[in-house]
């Protein structure tokens, strides 16, 4: 097993939030519709722009999307999921005794992969699975690992996120958000490991030393073309599911279509009606689809600024040649716009540096361009000198 200190962690997560940039902001658009899900935090990943959120602040229970995590810490600390082979332990099996919750039918002193482990917990949400492989990676303490996972949580931004189980089950300080929970999210699918699997619906476990080999079916029903009925959608690329009475319905996701990407974070889609019985429709699904569909309906990408084309001018003060520099933009800017949404009802908002002054280099950052639509800003770019411009000794 490989030991990982907490600076190790950070620097590696440093290095993941460098290359994935956040999410940016932008104007809150409403669907025609309400999300029966508590809270939503929606995010097109092809601009890094959040087309939708619901309460992505608001305190919630994540049940089994746990296991996203659990797999996260899992991968940083094995050298080798294929040969790591880790055994059941009898004693984790106690807290699960008597209450109905998903599993892979692992069974004490079952020995599997590392990787199959993953896979159990990953797409049959396994409970067990999660437990089995916390407490070797742990050390044999679970504790050990439950930590790593609320460091890694801290190193990724999610502030408002705690963790005291592997697996999900409820507790009331096992919390988290929307909007953190999509940092989690993004992390965990920068593993190919984990990416794979949650865009699996099946996967064969081996024979082991307690069975025969076993086909693990997925919870993603969106995914899945055989079990999932009207559910199923063939964009969804990937998803992770989570339920209990106390969480609701949970359903994170990713969708695929016409070269837009999307990731929706879920959480507390009812579970039960008012009376306390089981809802026959599982809304997490049903407001996932809505959601995509309003999104590949209404929006589309818009490119905005282009490096060639100037914006500005500005005055230039002791210039041997012109008295002034066209500024055009630092980089290319493009974003998600509602497909109606044209160049002209987008403002430009420029902002120049004061008491411009020769010599200036072509290049040189002058200034900066706001975009705004709707009344809020999209972007903001820096706008660059186009030309160089000598000094006057004489002026």
């Amino acid at each position: 097993m490989r030991k990982i200190t907490a600076v190790a962690i950070l620097c590696t997560m440093v290095l993941l939030l460098a290359v994935l940039p956040s999410p940016a902001s932008a104007i809150t658009y409403t669907p025609g519709f309400e999300p029966e899900a508590q809270a939503v935090y929606m995010v097109n990943t092809d601009t890094h722009t959040v087309v939708y959120e619901k309460n992505a602040g608001q305190k919630m229970y994540p049940a089994s999307l746990t296991k996203l995590m659990t797999a996260l810490v899992a991968l940083h600390e094995l050298e080798d999921i294929e040969t790591t082979m880790i055994t059941a332990q009898r004693g984790l099996y106690n807290e699960f005794e008597g209450i109905n919750i998903s599993t892979a039918g692992i069974s004490a002193g079952e020995t599997l992969s590392a990787k199959d482990l993953l896979a159990a917990m990953l797409i049959q949400s396994a409970n067990e699975a999660a437990s089995i492989v916390a407490y070797y990676v742990g050390g044999g303490n679970m504790q050990n690992f439950i930590d790593k996972m609320n460091e890694t949580a801290k190193e990724l931004g999610a502030l408002h996120t705690h963790f005291v189980n592997p697996h999900g089950l409820y507790d009331e300080n096992h919390y988290t958000t929307a909007e953190d929970f999509y940092k989690i999210v993004e992390a965990a699918l920068d593993q190919p490991v984990i990416a794979t699997l949650l865009g699996s619906t099946r996967y064969q476990l081996p024979a082991t030393n307690k069975r025969k080999a076993q086909i693990l079916v997925t919870t993603n029903l969106m995914m899945d073309r055989v079990n999932g009925g009207s559910y199923y959608t063939d964009y969804v690329t990937g998803g992770k599911t989570g339920s209990l009475r106390e969480s609701g319905r949970c359903f994170v996701s990713t969708a695929a279509k016409n070269g837009y990407h999307y990731t929706t974070v879920l959480l507390g889609a009812p579970m039960y009606d008012a009376d306390g019985k089981r809802l026959p429709v599982n809304a997490s699904f049903t407001d996932t689809k809505k959601l995509y569909e309003w999104a590949y309906t209404y929006f589309s990408i818009k490119s905005v600024l282009q490096k060639k084309d100037p914006v500005a001018q500005a005055d230039v003060a002791l210039s041997a040649g012109q008295d002034y520099v066209l500024l055009a933009p630092k980089e290319d800017f493009t974003t998600l716009l509602p497909k109606e949404a044209t160049g002209d009802s987008i403002q430009k908002l420029v902002t120049l540096h004061p008491h411009i002054k020769a010599p200036v280099e072509k290049g040189q950052v002058l200034g900066s361009v706001s975009l705004v639509h709707a009344g809020e800003e999209i972007g903001k770019v820096d706008l660059i000198a186009t030309q160089s411009l000598e000094r006057s000794d004489f002026r």
